[in-house]
């Protein structure tokens, strides 16, 4: 990743579609959709237990974090894609209480599979602060301002508990 965010320095990166006249400029953070490895698969499942289960198992496989040039290292950039597909045979519980649901599992099942060496860059989730039938009598707009922070505190644990943990990643030595 040092090749994409400039040796270990924070930086913004874009990432786009083969979009007519954009072309890629690296002094400037822009590169094209295809220029970047990464994992981007997302379970196709209107089931719980097979989507947690298969996307934990693909970053198992497919994020391995360790001494640049190990040839057991995997350092593509992944995308966790903790969603459901909404399939004909479910199609009486919306997807959205189904999102819900599932982003719930985040929280007790995917943060504790995380280790140091195999997290995901990118948490990618259906329905953010979508509250599940609106317990406890809150209206949307009142759910929206108390769980809005829920995402963004999960993202910082990750970075702060878990990768900051590898020192593999800043460019420090184990």
């Amino acid at each position: 990743m040092n090749d994409f965010i400039g040796d270990g320095r924070g930086c913004v990166l874009t990432v786009a579609r083969n979009i007519p006249g954009l072309e890629r400029d690296a002094s400037k953070g822009f590169y094209l959709q295809g220029q970047l490895p990464r994992h981007n698969d997302y379970s196709d499942t209107d089931d719980y237990n097979h989507m947690r289960n298969d996307q934990i198992s693909k970053l198992k496989t497919n994020r391995r974090l360790g001494r640049e040039g190990d040839p057991d290292t995997a350092d593509d950039f992944f995308v966790l894609s903790w969603t459901m597909t909404l399939k004909a045979s479910n199609a009486l519980t919306p997807l959205s209480d189904r999102a819900a649901v599932a982003l719930n599992t985040l929280y007790w099942f995917a943060y504790h599979e995380f280790t140091p060496f195999s997290y995901p860059n990118v948490l990618y989730v259906d329905f953010v602060g979508q509250p599940y039938l609106l317990e406890n009598g809150l209206s949307q707009d009142e759910y929206m301002r108390e769980t809005t922070s829920h995402l963004a505190a999960l993202a910082m644990a990750v970075n702060l508990q878990i990768a900051s943990q590898n020192c593999y990643v800043g460019g420090g030595k184990l």
